[in-house]
Formats: C-alpha cells, structure tokens, sequence
C-alpha cells in the first residue's frame, strides 16, 4: 500500500477510485464502504485510494483541547493495508487546507493530484471550507473535473447507524461488547514504551507506560487486557491496563498503564499492542497510596479469575462486515 501527501499522479497513468473521510477507528461501517471501493476498483481495473486528515479537522479546529480519537495514524493505516487499499493519501489539516473552497479541493487534490476516476462517498458527506460542500455539489464538480461521484449506503447494525461516535460512546461507557460488535473486532491499541516516573514499582505494580499522541483515547477505568510485543520472540501475555488522570498521584494528563501479570523484564522502548478485554471498574481518586495499592489487587484477584473463563483474544469469535 501506497502511502503520499503531496505526489502527483502517483499511481500513473491509472484513474483510481477514491474515497473521503476520517476513517476513526476503521469500524464496521468504514469497512463496508471500503468493500464497496475495493470492488469497485478491480471491477474497473484501477486502484483503490482513501484521502484522511491528519489531524483530524475536529482535532484541528478543537486545539488547543485534545479530542477522543478511537485509533492512532499508524494503526489505521495498518487497518486500511488490511481492508485492501492501495494507496491512503493523508492530508495534512491546517490553516490553509481549512480555507480552502470546496471547489478548489476538488480541482487540487481529486482532479490534479489524483486524476479520480471515480469518487464513492457517503450522502452526509461534507468538504471544504466552512464544510460548504455536499454530494450534489461534489457532483457537479466531477462532471466538470471528469470524474464519476457515487453514494456509498449506510451501514447499519439493527436500526442503528454504525459511526465512529457510537464506537467513541461505546468505549467512554466501558460497553466493550458493544464496541466489538462495532468495530467488527477486539479494541485494540498500539503504543511505545516510555519511561514514567516509577511509581507503580514502588507500589509493587511496575507498569509499561505508553506513549500515544495528541489525543486522548475514549476510555477510563481498569481493563484486563492482552499485550503483545514484550519480546522479540513474541507471545500474548495477560494484564491489568489502566487509563485514567491518576487522580491519587496528579491528576494532570491521560495516561496509559499495562501491568503484565506474572511477567518481570526491560521492554523500554518496545512498540506494544494492548487488546482490551473487560473495564473491571471506572477511575477512582482513592483517599491515600495505600487505599490505592488495597484496589489494585483485588483489581488483580479480579483480573485473575476473569482470564481463567476467558480465551485469547485470536480464540474470540469474529464479527464479518455484513
């Protein structure tokens, strides 16, 4: 898969048929639209092309807060790799992408750049400065620009709309089920190990502390979890992950902690991957460290006993795109 910004023409000659959006989380619905785009694309012999953001524009115009966001930039590439994309072009969102009209996105990014042949994006669809373009105006554009715009269907599960707020929503609350049924697999995250300031050690918990990006991830609480990446022979280790403000130390910034059950060693440095399993409870301020560290082992006894009914994460049923 081919991943660009700025190159011109970079599929050739060819006319790729390309698709719009944030991709956040790469959910159930985003892959039902990607299926679409991807036979699409082998139908008529071109390749498959997703434009994102980076940041996201709600991240952008939210600055100087950090916003919830479901799946850092290198895990949904890995995820579009995965779904069949040959190529994501990702746009860096700044002040001047975000004032560019609608009509000049199209002519730079879809028309010159690109060469679109066709352009698949849903009816709620909307681009440009101040979002001043929708579906109908998108095309009127490609009738001028020669490109083909056609709508892609929502997906649904039930009645409802599968959207990366409902999976944000589902994540927030601790409804993990739901947001498996969602995404169409586990929760999972992918950070490198960076040096904290060691007080899950002194409290007999040393944690791998990870480090993300500017966002947060729309959790809270205590979660068992897998984690793998600990060594370069690889293996699935069970855990304690916590994500919270450490109200009892500081309070301050979002953090992310993975105490690996019965495992001792250096992984510093190291790019883990963190499946979530269950949110044993919600984030707490605890009165003292030592009401803290009483928690966290019966979190421990907790988690213990959940991984003894529970299978790895790879053993889990699946839930297909349809």
């Amino acid at each position: 898969m081919k991943i660009f910004r700025s190159t011109h023409r970079p599929f050739g000659g060819h006319r790729p048929i390309v698709t719009i959006g944030n991709f956040d989380g790469v959910h159930r619905g985003h892959r039902a639209v990607l299926a679409q785009l991807r036979d699409l694309a082998q139908s008529e012999g071109q390749p498959a092309v997703v434009i994102c953001f980076e940041p996201q524009p709600r991240e952008y115009f939210a600055r100087p807060e950090l916003l919830e966001r479901i799946t850092p930039l290198d895990q949904k590439l890995s995820l579009l790799a995965d779904a069949g994309v040959d190529g994501v072009m990702v746009l860096r969102f700044d002040t001047r992408l975000a004032a560019l009209s609608a009509a000049a996105f199209v002519e730079r990014h879809l028309v010159a750049q690109l060469a679109a042949g066709l352009v698949l994006v849903g009816d709620d669809f909307r681009f440009g400065h101040a979002r001043g373009g929708d579906f109908d105006l998108l095309s009127k554009l490609g009738e001028r620009g020669g490109f083909r715009v056609m709508r892609a269907p929502t997906h649904r599960i039930g009645h409802e709309r599968v959207s990366s707020t409902r999976v944000r929503e589902a994540l927030r609350t601790g409804a993990l089920d739901t947001a498996r049924q969602l995404l169409g697999r586990h929760y999972r995250i992918r950070g490198r190990v960076v040096m904290g300031d060691r007080i899950g050690r002194t409290l007999g918990f040393p944690t791998a502390n990870l480090a993300l990006g500017a966002f947060r991830l729309p959790l809270d609480g205590i979660f068992t979890a897998w984690v793998d990446g600990l060594a370069a022979a690889g293996g699935r280790h069970a855990a304690l992950a916590y994500v919270g403000k450490r109200p009892v130390v500081d309070g301050r910034r979002q953090v992310v902690e993975v105490h690996v059950i019965d495992w001792a060693g250096d992984c510093y440095g190291r790019k883990l991957t963190v499946t979530f399993g269950v949110r044993l409870r919600p984030d707490a301020a605890m009165n003292s460290l030592a009401a803290l560290v009483s928690r966290m082992h019966d979190d421990l006894r907790a988690a213990r006993e959940w991984f003894t009914t529970h299978p790895r994460p790879d053993l889990m049923p699946s839930f297909p795109v349809a």
